[in-house]
């Protein structure tokens, strides 16, 4: 699935579905999970690049296992709102980058939202992979005038 304006997989008031094995990448949501739906699997997916949320489960959804996924650069990696009873985040999902929170819980209420065995990882201040070609072409002067000067002055020695 590929750059669809709003979900790249949405599961709306259903039951006992597996969703695995998918590479979903940009759109609004990646995978959603809505309207009372109930025992769904999600599992071994790769979402990359959701503007919004990676994995959104809502509006009464419950009983729902969400494990061994990996969710990168999505502005929230994984997102539970408003569910009826307990849904289980875990197993190794892990959530790269996420641009605001990597979990996201809101109005749980008496519902539980269990998460456990996640790997969260935040990108490494050291890769250079985000930096703008200005930003890069002015590092490359500046060293390129580092390694001028220290040649003029060894020169004249």
């Amino acid at each position: 699935m590929y750059n669809n304006t709003e979900d790249q997989i949405s599961i709306s008031s259903s039951h006992n579905n597996q969703i695995f094995g998918n590479n979903v990448t940009e759109g609004k949501i990646g995978i959603r999970l809505n309207n009372t739906s109930t025992g769904n699997e999600v599992n071994n997916n790769l979402v990359t690049n959701s503007s919004q949320i990676g994995i959104y489960i809502l509006k009464g959804s419950s009983n729902n296992n969400i494990s061994s996924n990996t969710v990168k650069d999505s502005h929230y990696s994984i997102s539970v709102q408003d569910p009826n009873t307990n849904n289980n985040i875990i197993n190794n999902n892990y959530l790269i980058d996420s641009e605001k929170d990597a979990i996201f819980t809101f109005n749980l209420g008496d519902s539980h939202a269990i998460f456990n065995n996640n790997t969260i990882v935040k990108k490494d201040s050291s890769d250079f992979s985000s930096i703008t070609p200005i930003v890069k072409i002015i590092i490359f002067l500046i060293i390129l005038l580092i390694i001028l000067l220290f040649y003029m002055k060894n020169k004249k020695s």
